[in-house]
């Protein structure tokens, strides 16, 4: 069974963000299989996200939210975990 992730799949279709991410800086810092293992992390974020009502596509972030996103992704959440720990967050309080 092949899996599509859903930010890959809008990528796909949107004619204005189909090019390739800015990734060259990552690059530098980051193996090629982490930078997978982090897209493919957001992508299910973004999945259960959309599922559970939080988002809708096209979906617009914020920086705090980026940064709450990349809190819950350095202490290992899983993306399910971590969309109810934003959305719970985000707006009362800031994380660290």
């Amino acid at each position: 069974m092949k899996i599509t992730h859903a930010a890959s799949i809008h990528r796909d279709r949107d004619e204005l963000i189909r090019l390739p991410l800015p990734t060259f800086s990552l690059h530098d810092v980051l193996s090629d299989e982490e930078i997978r293992r982090i897209e493919q992390w957001t992508d299910a974020w973004l999945e259960v996200a959309m599922e559970l009502g939080f988002v809708r596509w096209p979906y617009v972030i914020d920086s705090a939210m980026v940064a709450d996103i990349q809190s819950c992704y350095r202490m290992k959440m899983a993306p399910e975990e971590a969309v109810l720990f934003c959305y719970r967050m985000h707006g009362e309080s800031r994380l660290f």
